[in-house]
């Protein structure tokens, strides 16, 4: 019997390298909550850590196709549209707002890439960290900051 091997589609690949951004971010932004004079209550933490690491099996699984290239422009991309939220914090909030932004940004995305997808591990993967993440960004987006709902507003 002859193993098939599945090739990854451009769908698979940009979920991939997505998935890779959002860990990143994911952890800056809990190293951030971690730091003195920050408070973030323990069940969000919780969800917080939980996400990660159902982001992380995806990174570890699938290291091989992360394009690391990619981070650069879709930063660029993301940063100018956060500077059009025009936020007043500074220093460490600033950059909570912003990464979290970010992920929000790349979670929406990567949902809008999975209809692109073959890998039927991957799509699964994939939906056990949105699903993780959902109460967490719930709780963004109701009580610390909306702006990506007034985004979708606008387009």
């Amino acid at each position: 019997m002859r193993k098939i091997r599945v090739v990854h589609k451009d769908g698979d690949m940009q979920g991939i390298t997505l998935m890779y951004l959002i860990n990143k971010y994911l952890k800056i932004n809990r190293a951030l909550w971690d730091k003195e004079g920050m408070v973030l209550n323990r069940y969000y933490k919780a969800i917080l850590t939980r996400t990660i690491k159902a982001s992380e099996k995806i990174v570890i699984k699938f290291s091989k196709s992360i394009n690391y290239n990619a981070e650069k422009e879709i930063l660029k991309v993301l940063d100018e549209v956060f500077a059009e939220c025009e936020h007043k914090e500074t220093g460490d909030n600033l950059e909570l707002l912003r990464t979290m932004f970010l992920v929000i940004m790349m979670f929406g995305t990567i949902n809008f890439h999975k209809r692109n997808m073959i890998g039927v591990v991957l799509k699964s993967m994939i939906t056990d960290v949105v699903n993780a993440f959902k109460d967490f960004k719930a709780m963004w987006l109701r009580e610390i900051d909306d702006s990506v709902i007034r985004l979708e507003k606008q387009l």
